[in-house]
């Protein structure tokens, strides 16, 4: 008995459109962590800058209120 089907996705096609969508995540995902990446790394380089003036200003303070 011979069955027509219509309108439907060969198991291929679906396997082929899963891999694509695999690929796509797989990049947007490596997209993202480029750019956490990036951001964590300058915000670090903030931080050490500040707690570099933070020292700086320390330092040319007086020791005591007064002086």
């Amino acid at each position: 008995m011979n069955v027509m089907t219509t309108n439907t996705t060969s198991l291929e096609e679906y396997v082929v459109s899963l891999a694509n969508t695999v690929e796509s995540l797989t990049t947007s995902l490596k997209e993202k962590d480029d750019q956490m990446t990036f951001m964590m790394k300058r915000i670090i380089g903030l931080i050490g800058k500040r707690l570099i003036n933070e020292e700086i200003e320390h330092k040319n303070q007086p020791d005591k209120l007064g002086e």
